[in-house]
């Protein structure tokens, strides 16, 4: 989580992005969309919603996907062949309870599947906080 913010809640549901130990009852029903246009055809969206059951904890699911755009395809002369692109998706599940007062605990599993023209692959990433 280097570079995020590690305790400091706020009323943003996309802060389960950084620290799903910020992921509270306060957040129950609410759901986070964005979608980021960057430069040279990089396209990135997120959307996600969270639930709270009393005396169980607050769940979170989210879907991620980031997209790099086409790319000009080419055999090993440069001779181009066609066109490719590549992306990469991730599937966010996350749980957090209070502890007491003062903490709150909270864990995310992150399934990760990337592609770059014909080749794909994937992994499994995960937060605690």
């Amino acid at each position: 989580m280097g570079g995020n913010q590690v305790g400091v809640a706020g009323n943003d549901l996309s802060i389960l992005l950084h620290n799903p130990a910020l992921l509270d009852s306060a957040f129950t029903k609410q759901v986070s969309l964005s979608y980021v246009p960057y430069l040279a055809d990089i396209n990135y969206g997120y959307a996600g919603g969270a639930w709270h059951f009393e005396g169980i904890g607050t769940f979170a699911l989210g879907f991620g996907h980031i997209g790099y755009g086409d790319f000009i395809a080419a055999d090993e002369s440069g001779v181009q062949t066609g066109s490719f692109s590549a992306g990469e998706s991730m599937i966010q599940i996350s749980y957090s309870r209070r502890l007491n007062r003062h903490f709150t605990a909270g864990a995310s599993l992150k399934p990760v599947f990337s592609r770059i023209e014909g080749y794909s692959s994937w992994g499994i990433a995960g937060d605690l906080g």
